[in-house]
């Protein structure tokens, strides 16, 4: 006859077994603090000194250049683009806007302006073009005192993963990975922090960067400055692909950590 105590016995020995396994499971699929906060440490980068990047024209950026003469307004005019219909969003949507009111730069690295023609802005950065038709309209008797803007009409960012995903245009001319990461919502808390992908394409080549928003370095990452076209991917953590597979959250955990315990006591009775 069975003991009358064996079930009792049997049943505070699952539950306890039941109760280890799942806080067993529990602590490995749970994030540390270490694997979320940003910029640990970042106290050792007080008064550091920023050096700021110097970006290059690239294939496909749009640019609005502006020509102006202190001696004689009207003179100028023949030199700047003619906007015809104003700012109207047309087909392409914000790119063919921006096509509207700049210049496409060429897989050759040139543009076409009015009055001077084609003009190479191959290794130039925007101040850099400013300074060179600066100097061709007084060299080639065009402009008395001309001054020249440029600026990069088309400048975004994409983002992927465990953030907010989308295209995003910006004009500041020194965005961070931290600026980028605000504008499209942060990371979720499934995010991995600590190996952030960022694909860069400048003169022709493709550079893929790791960036770990936990470590106070970052702030000497070549990815700290966002670039025009960056393309930035986090990827999930593991809480979030083990999340993916068969034990899908609490209630399953707890499920499946329960049959492993009943089983184990069926095999060893």
């Amino acid at each position: 006859m069975t003991d009358p105590n064996y079930f009792t016995v049997t049943t505070k020995k699952a539950m306890c077994y039941a109760a280890i396994v799942v806080l067993f499971m529990g602590l490995f699929s749970c994030s540390t603090k270490k694997q979320i906060i940003y910029l640990q440490d970042i106290d050792a980068y007080n008064d550091s000194q920023v050096i700021f990047p110097d970006n290059t024209i690239q294939p496909n950026d749009i640019l609005s250049v502006q020509v102006a003469s202190a001696v004689d307004t009207e003179a100028s005019e023949p030199y700047n683009k003619s906007i015809q219909g104003g700012n109207r969003m047309n087909g392409g949507g914000m790119q063919g806007n921006f096509q509207m009111q700049g210049y496409l730069v060429s897989k050759a690295l040139t543009i076409k302006l009015p009055v001077l023609g084609e003009v190479s802005v191959a290794n130039k950065t925007l101040k850099d073009l400013e300074i060179a038709l600066e100097k061709r309209l007084i060299e080639d008797k065009h402009l008395t005192s001309p001054t020249v803007m440029v600026t990069l009409l088309n400048a975004k960012f994409t983002t992927l993963g465990e953030m907010g995903t989308g295209t995003h245009y910006f004009n500041e001319n020194n965005l961070t990975i931290l600026q980028a990461i605000g504008r499209a919502g942060d990371l979720n808390i499934q995010g991995k922090r600590s190996d952030i992908i960022v694909i860069r394409e400048v003169d022709g080549i493709r550079q893929i960067g790791h960036v770990d928003l936990t470590a106070s370095n970052l702030l000497d990452s070549p990815y700290y400055f966002i670039k025009p076209n960056d393309v930035i991917y986090v990827k999930p953590n593991d809480v979030r692909v083990r999340s993916a597979g068969f034990i899908t959250g609490p209630s399953a955990l707890i499920g499946f950590a329960t049959l492993l315990v009943t089983t184990a006591l069926l095999i060893t009775k």
